[in-house]
């Protein structure tokens, strides 16, 4: 045999082999909820490497997450996986997983049809064990990130021919094509390499999540205090961008509220912090030197923001400062908007003031304070050789 064909031949049986250790997670499953789940209970195992793996613990109390509505528990491949690569490390890699989730059902109680699980056609052509439908909620809550109770789902009348498809030893590829308030979920069901049922779903959505509601009317450039706003429960459309009570505490109103409104994040703005004319603790960085004075804001300033300074002399002098809170700001010798990087090769000894109002760290080393002549002739410059005088 030529000897690229050789290479060939032994590359193909090499691929053959990995092939034959794959892990293929089944679309549904009837277990003891007393007993945990174990990757031979869930998936169907090809080859030694995967039945080596059969007795893998995959979900301990899996019970406390049966859904009360649809008596189902959704185990997504990301549980798997990642039991998978506790239990066999590196080697896991080497498998073939396919699947994206199963859903479990309680063996020990067989709950009633809720209205969700309900199917649309006539009576007597309901299906035998789950089908699409009842992924639809467990599918929603991970993409959210909410738990399934906190979902209230409707359908399209028009979807309950694909809604009714069973899913008992078939492979389902269903997710979100898109997040609004009617959500778009696209489905396929595969029976073996055949492809059986697919369509799009459109889902009408609404979360339950805590957001900030107004007490009471605020109005523009108000700074919201903890008596203004009070914690709701709300039922709300997937890509509504509402503020939590911990978001609005502390934020200036945009936009005009009334009582009773839930507070959207662009109703909110950061508050000012520092008026123009207030007086302003200023920190300035000058390497391994801090030093701590007074000055006056020429502006008003939200925290984050860089804004003009006036030095309280008679020579007027100003700078440019960043304001870190109420009534703080930081500035370096050079003015820059940005602080210096954190110094860490001098230590310092503690502050003391020097009666000026100012506070002086200096390095442990004793270094003169003409040291500082050296600097750069800026107006910080200036500001430090007189605090030393």
């Amino acid at each position: 045999m030529p000897r690229p064909l050789a290479i060939l031949a032994q590359l193909l049986l090499a691929l053959t082999a990995v092939a034959q250790d794959a892990v293929v997670l089944r679309p549904d499953a009837r277990l003891d909820p007393a007993q945990p789940i174990r990757l031979r209970d869930v998936a169907d195992l090809r080859g030694p490497a995967a039945v080596a793996l059969a007795d893998t613990l995959v979900w301990e109390a899996w019970a406390a997450a049966v859904a009360p509505d649809t008596g189902l528990a959704l185990l997504d491949a990301a549980r798997v996986k990642k039991a998978l690569d506790a239990a066999a490390g590196a080697s896991a890699s080497r498998l073939t997983f396919r699947g994206s989730a199963c859903l479990i059902r309680p063996i020990s109680a067989a709950p009633e049809p809720s209205p969700r699980d309900a199917p649309s056609g006539p009576a007597g052509d309901a299906p035998d064990g789950p089908t699409l439908k009842d992924l639809i909620a467990p599918r929603l809550a991970v993409a959210l990130g909410v738990d399934e109770q906190d979902l209230r789902l409707t359908f399209d009348p028009a979807s309950a021919a694909l809604l009714a498809t069973p899913i008992t030893g078939r492979t389902t590829d269903l997710h979100p094509a898109g997040m609004s308030d009617r959500v778009p979920m696209t489905a396929r069901v595969f029976e073996g390499d055949r492809l059986v049922a697919s369509g799009t779903v459109r889902v009408g959505v609404e979360v339950k999540r805590t957001v900030a509601v107004a007490r009471r009317t605020l109005t523009r450039g108000q700074t919201i205090g903890p008596d203004d706003v009070s914690a709701e429960d709300r039922w709300v459309g997937p890509a509504a961008a509402l503020a939590s009570p911990a978001d609005a505490e502390g934020s200036a109103v945009k936009n005009r509220l009334t009582a009773g409104q839930p507070i959207a994040s662009g109703d909110l703005e950061p508050a000012v912090v520092v008026r123009k004319g207030d007086l302003v603790a200023v920190t300035c960085l000058a390497g391994a030197v801090s030093l701590r004075t007074t000055a006056r804001a020429a502006s008003d300033a939200r925290t984050g923001e860089v804004i003009r300074f006036e030095a309280l002399d008679d020579r007027k002098r100003s700078f440019r400062a960043r304001v870190s809170g109420p009534g703080r700001a930081v500035a370096t010798t050079a003015g820059a908007e940005e602080p210096p990087a954190t110094t860490t090769s001098a230590q310092t000894a503690p502050t003391f003031p020097d009666g000026g109002g100012t506070a002086l760290e200096r390095p442990l080393r004793d270094e003169p304070p003409a040291a500082l002549a050296a600097a750069p002739t800026t107006d910080w410059a200036h500001i430090l050789r007189d605090a030393f005088r």
